[in-house]
């Protein structure tokens, strides 16, 4: 659940992808770095330090808001079990505890 005065509507419920991820690189762009993402894989001067990083995540204001779709195009799932719910149900059979599985998420069929 969330509460954003001025962003999210009230009683909105959204059943779209949004990873854990997503949230620092959404709350950087709200709090004024809209581009940090790619600011970070050229190298970023942040506090005296440069930080060249990945940061594995997208800007959902505009799912958020209702005015666009979800940015998230991939979710990756990794297990760490041999018995894994998720694995049996996205693969059909056991998964072995390194085995990492990429679901791709389509645009329409959500």
């Amino acid at each position: 659940m969330i509460r954003w005065p001025g962003l999210v509507p009230a009683h909105t419920e959204i059943n779209e992808v949004f990873s854990a991820e997503d949230w620092a690189t959404t709350l950087v762009a709200a709090a004024g770095e809209p581009a940090v993402k790619e600011k970070l894989l050229q190298g970023y001067d942040a506090a005296g330090q440069t930080f060249k990083v990945h940061l594995d995540g997208y800007d959902q204001r505009d799912l958020l808001s209702r005015k666009g779709p979800d940015k998230r195009r991939e979710f990756s799932i990794g297990q760490t079990t041999a018995i894994s719910p998720a694995c049996a149900m996205i693969s059909g059979r056991r998964c072995s505890w390194s085995k990492r599985l990429r679901a791709s998420v389509s645009g329409s069929s959500r």
